[in-house]
């Protein structure tokens, strides 16, 4: 089984990801949009932490369909969250 340590949730909406002035607020629109269209939610209220339960978990069955290594990417993704943050 995958473990992830995460900090303390502190959403920073205004912190710049990068050098462009991407911030918090603008990715957690992209990923709300993904969302959306993965499971076609027509209401952005409609968004439910299953649903971002469920896309992560796709995303896990794409990466054994094209022999990705899952742990290296959820290891990736989690410090780029903590960097992010």
């Amino acid at each position: 089984m995958i473990g992830l340590t995460l900090p303390p949730f502190k959403f920073r909406p205004n912190r710049d990801v990068d050098e462009n002035a991407i911030t918090n607020t603008y990715s957690a629109g992209r990923a709300e949009d993904a969302v959306i269209g993965a499971y076609g939610i027509s209401v952005r209220d409609e968004i439910e932490q299953c649903n971002v339960s469920d896309l992560i978990c796709d995303l896990l069955h794409l990466c054994d369909q094209k022999k990705w290594n899952k742990e290296e990417a959820l290891t990736h993704a989690a410090g780029t969250y903590r960097e992010e943050r």
